[in-house]
């Protein structure tokens, strides 16, 4: 399975804008019951007014559960709400939820609004009677109509979601302007996402922040998320950027469990992004978060264990645990990541029958990278028989999903023959839709076609250009080489030599060995940049080391020469002799020189005649004349040999 492209296990990007963050909405109907009684501890019985939300506000006392249900029993409506609840959470009587449902229907009767909104409550979740949305949904009208907060927020995400009541998310946008202005900070980050994405409203960043900021106030952790995430990156001169204060509210808001604030702490302190890389601290929140439901968190688990770090032994096993944990929720990457380790035997026992299973059960479930991988496995006949059409077929299915890998093996599969006659038309298709779907190398790939008007394209420097800029865009390095190539002869483009100089310098910090050698060659004629020998002989010396024959070659020549360097003829010929070896007729033709006139090393004749001869069987100019004087006239003196 070595020769399959390998899909690497990678660090899930960080979801970091909060234009659109990946939020875990209070989708689900609050079951918030408001209890009189905040701890069992007490040794009598505290009652609340009912103003202030049923929260403590000079409390009446009594001495026990009996007391109240006495003061119930005449019919105080207070004190049935309490004796409901008792009934409902088993504070001081035995639990028994149809009895607490007879209790909050007396106190409803009397127009008590949290005692309309849990008997709501009751209905909606079918607890102490049966489940009944249409008397559920009045009840909290009739709560909401008295201004009760919790009422108006549910009420607002059923007419959200469309769930008992008709869609409606103006009412859903109005319910929850009630409930917000009320204080509720559900309901105000609530408020503030209807503003940020224009549902039931008309978009309003500035209104958004106003109600996260109140939600803050109230300690809501999805505000605190929000606001966290707006600090973290500043947002449009609307929240000026603070790094600090954004972690502390990412902080406070994953220490409420909240699972996508936690998720985001431990990618920042995975990546050390805005705070000093700490693993422990990114695995103690990914845990949480994952435990909390976040599949993702699982994913960069995986990834802090591949790679392992200062804090952190790596453990490919306990890697693919929480990749496995990942897949069995659901989640096709990370069942599609489990197959590439079985498929190469990371932190697995290598077995390709079973990767294969699990790449196809992603490809199946429409992961394009898994139909791409599955494509890969049957053109090769890995783990599964060789089937060229099959191939094919998941080929295209991810191409139709927008893989533009997919559509550049298409166009390899068509342009080799491989299992349909060759097609160069049909190749550039393939390729030129890669390009489109944003693949860089296909961008690439097609703009050489337009730049020397190859597989049947006329020549197009203009869109040769655009393509190439496209795929720099991207920091691909041979399309920065060939922008600059552009730049540097005006072709498609206006002449600019700074612009050439720019993508040239790109290109070669990226490594890439021919614009090392060009940017060499500018710096030693001065040509678009003052020349200097030094910065010169430095990109040369990269460009060598990184494999370039022509850069190894001349990077000989200044040693046998002392350009730049000290004269070493010895170096010349260290470079030279691997050169020689690899079959550059240029080196093997210099390098006889040097044996034959003893430079650098002993002189040699024989491996001298032998070099030249190989330099001659690739009908190297030079090469052929030497060789035929030193077969016409025997063994040559030394001054009789090559200038070296």
């Amino acid at each position: 399975g070595g020769h399959l492209a390998r899909r690497s296990i990678t660090l899930l990007r960080l979801l970091r804008r909060p234009v659109a963050p990946n939020f875990f909405p209070v989708a689900r109907f609050s079951t918030v019951r408001v209890t009189t009684f905040p701890t069992r501890a007490q040794r009598s019985l505290q009652v609340i007014s009912k103003r202030n939300f049923c929260m403590p506000d000079e409390p009446r006392e009594y001495e026990s559960f009996d007391a109240l249900l006495k003061d119930a029993k005449k019919g105080n409506a207070l004190s049935q709400f309490n004796t409901g609840m008792c009934y409902y959470f088993g504070d001081g009587v035995e639990q028994n939820k149809k009895t607490a449902v007879e209790w909050l229907r007396k106190a409803s009767k009397q127009e008590f609004s949290a005692a309309q909104f849990n008997l709501g409550l009751c209905y909606q979740e079918g607890e102490g009677v049966k489940q009944d949305d249409k008397k559920a949904v009045s009840l909290l009208v009739k709560a909401a109509a008295q201004a009760y907060p919790l009422a108006q927020y549910n009420l607002s995400i059923r007419y959200r979601d469309g769930a008992g009541v008709e869609q409606d998310l103006k009412k859903s946008f109005e319910y929850c302007m009630s409930s917000a202005k009320l204080g509720w900070g559900p309901a105000q980050s609530s408020l503030g996402l209807k503003y940020l994405r224009g549902t039931g409203t008309t978009k309003s960043i500035p209104e958004a922040i106003h109600w996260f900021q109140s939600a803050v106030k109230q300690g809501d952790c999805i505000g605190q998320y929000y606001m966290g995430m707006y600090y973290l990156e500043g947002y449009e001169g609307h929240v000026k950027q603070d790094i600090a204060k954004g972690i502390e509210l990412l902080t406070a808001s994953a220490e409420q469990n909240q699972p996508g604030a936690q998720y985001q702490l431990g990618s920042i302190y995975l990546t050390g992004e805005d705070v000093k890389q700490d693993l422990t601290m990114a695995i103690q929140w990914l845990n949480r978060a994952a435990d909390n439901g976040q599949l993702e968190a699982l994913c960069n688990l995986a990834t802090i264990y591949f790679k392992g770090g200062e804090s952190v032994a790596q453990d490919k096993q306990k890697a693919c645990g929480y990749l496995r944990r990942a897949a069995e929720a659901g989640r096709t990457d990370a069942t599609l990541d489990l197959g590439v380790c079985y498929l190469q035997g990371v932190g697995v026992e290598k077995d390709e029958k079973k990767a294969v299973e699990l790449i196809e059960e992603a490809a199946v479930l429409g992961n394009p990278h898994a139909q791409c991988q599955m494509g890969l496995c049957l053109q090769k006949g890995i783990g599964i028989e060789q089937n060229i059409d099959r191939a094919f077929e998941y080929y295209k299915m991810a191409s139709a999903q927008g893989s533009c890998r997919a559509s550049r093996l298409l166009s390899q599969l068509y342009y080799q023959g491989i299992g349909v006659p060759k097609d160069p038309e049909a190749a550039f298709k393939w390729e030129s839709l890669a390009a489109s779907q944003g693949d860089a190398p296909s961008q690439y790939n097609v703009g050489l076609c337009y730049r020397f008007g190859q597989m049947g394209k006329e020549k197009d420097l203009s869109k040769a250009y655009e393509l190439f800029k496209q795929a720099a865009e991207k920091n691909h390095s041979q399309s920065e080489l060939a922008l600059a190539e552009l730049y540097e002869r005006g072709e498609g483009v206006e002449q600019s030599m700074e612009e050439a100089i720019k993508y040239y310098t790109s290109s070669a910090n990226k490594g890439n060995m021919y614009a090392q050698y060009c940017l060499a060659g500018f710096y030693q004629k001065g040509k678009g940049v003052e020349k200097n020998i030094q910065t010169a002989l430095d990109w040369l010396r990269k460009s060598a080391d990184n494999g370039l024959d022509i850069a190894q070659f001349t990077l000989g020549h200044c040693y046998l020469e002392g350009e730049g360097v000290e004269k070493s003829a010895e170096k010349a010929v260290e470079l030279w002799v691997p050169l020689a070896t690899k079959g550059n007729a240029n080196a093997q033709y210099y390098l006889a020189g040097c044996f034959l006139k003893g430079i650098g090393t002993k002189r040699d004749v024989p491996m001298a005649i032998d070099l030249l001869s190989k330099a001659v069987e690739q009908k190297y100019g030079p090469a052929i004349a030497l060789y035929d004087r030193i077969k016409a006239e025997g063994e040559p003196m030394p001054k009789e040999a090559p200038a070296v």
